[in-house]
């Protein structure tokens, strides 16, 4: 295990290999991600910022086919 450069609390291995910093210390945004069925068969993974209330918005309104 390794611990958290800012506040020193433990870190759990699997984080530890990508990240230096626990969760609440990260700066990082969380990403939100909607399936886009453009076609029958093969739908795309779109990925938004957490933070962009407005693409949020629209995803959300084409992956539950408002209008």
């Amino acid at each position: 295990k390794m611990n958290c450069s800012n506040c020193g609390k433990s870190i759990p291995a699997e984080r530890a290999e990508i990240f230096s910093t626990c969760v609440k210390c990260t700066k990082q945004t969380r990403k939100i991600g909607f399936m886009e069925y453009s076609h029958k068969t093969a739908p795309a993974l779109i990925m938004i910022d957490g933070d962009d209330k407005q693409s949020l918005e629209l995803a959300r309104r084409a992956f539950n086919r408002e209008r």
